[in-house]
């Protein structure tokens, strides 16, 4: 998108969600941008500090919108243009396609053609997304799990906030937990981890303090120079995924703690720590957290009925893959012995 910038001085666009973590489940996945510009700021800055009022800010969101909706349209190569002004988030949806420019025919949706979302402001989301990329790149296994878990839970049909069950984002919270618990990847926001690694939050840094948070972590080079996994035992992706339904079907107790990325499993975040939070599983969000300003609960949407089904699919998925694995051994171990190919979790308790 290279207009945007050019036509508005100062802009910048980011790509975030899949895209950015690495675990996008198909080329023609949808993607997602955030893009940011010195109007739009100056705006979001005036609201929060309480210098307009909400009709104020939502017009001229709505102006700025249609504007760069309006500045798209009149390429060749973006199509289905659709402007969202009411969301919280305001976006504008559409289709690109790469060989119209070129002077192809624009109403062939020729090879390459993208969905995308361009949100205002969602800096958030480009921060998270980098976040879960990092442990992706932590170990190739854990990116092995995230992936299969996405592709399970599509198709179970648990995997919309909207529909009262979990993100994909909440998923992947799960993941790291788990993998965290299980000691396969550190806490990239330890702050004694930070110390070893010599690595600090600096202020004049934009994205170490996104929307006022504490946005700062490690990368996955500099977690590894100070960190070595406890687990001595090589295990492969399959027996971690059977590790990860275990997990959250029978050993996580949900109904006390919450699932914390940020805190690890030395945090033993209270489930109560959130005003209001899903019989289910309550799932904090790694920078928007139980303490902070803007506190998030990414399980907070769960509805008592889809609580029930996730865990069905929790509980049938684990019986599957332990009946899987006991079909890999060929009858080798008894089912009692399976524990020693995955990682017994370290439980805050």
């Amino acid at each position: 998108f290279p207009l945007l910038p050019r036509r508005s001085p100062g802009a910048s666009l980011f790509i975030y969600g899949s895209y950015r973590s690495g675990l996008s489940l198909a080329p023609s996945s949808d993607v997602d941008l955030s893009l940011s510009f010195p109007i739009a700021k100056q705006l979001r800055e005036n609201f929060d500090r309480g210098g307009m009022t909400p009709q104020n800010y939502r017009s001229q969101m709505r102006r700025i919108v249609f504007e760069v909706c309006r500045m798209m349209e009149g390429r060749s190569d973006f199509a289905e243009m659709q402007p969202i002004w009411q969301a919280r988030v305001p976006v504008v949806k559409g289709l690109y396609l790469p060989g119209a420019a070129n002077g192809d025919n624009p109403h062939t949706r020729g090879e390459g053609a993208l969905h995308f979302d361009v949100c205002f402001m969602n800096d958030i989301a480009v921060a998270t997304s980098s976040l879960i990329r990092e442990y992706v790149l932590c170990d190739s296994r854990v990116k092995a799990v995230m992936m299969a878990v996405k592709r399970w839970s599509k198709a179970q049909d648990i995997t919309s906030a909207q529909f009262k069950t979990l993100s994909s984002y909440a998923w992947m919270n799960m993941v790291v937990f788990y993998a965290q618990c299980a000691g396969l990847v550190p806490n990239l926001q330890d702050p004694v981890l930070m110390k070893k690694a010599g690595a600090r939050r600096d202020p004049r840094n934009e994205w170490h303090s996104v929307k006022g948070l504490d946005t700062f972590f490690l990368t996955h080079q500099q977690a590894a120079a100070v960190w070595k996994s406890p687990v001595t035992t090589h295990r492969s992706a399959v027996a971690l995924l059977h590790g990860f339904f275990h997990f959250y079907a029978v050993d996580f107790p949900s109904s006390l703690f919450a699932v914390s990325v940020s805190r690890g499993p030395e945090g033993r975040l209270l489930k109560t720590s959130f005003k209001k939070c899903s019989a289910f599983i309550a799932i904090e969000d790694p920078f928007e957290t139980a303490d902070s300003h803007c506190p998030h609960d990414l399980g907070g949407q769960v509805d008592p009925q889809n609580g029930m089904r996730i865990m069905r699919c929790l509980q049938e998925a684990e019986a599957y893959s332990r009946s899987t694995l006991l079909g890999l051994l060929d009858g080798k171990r008894e089912s009692h012995e399976l524990a020693s190919f995955w990682p017994v979790p370290r439980l805050a308790l």
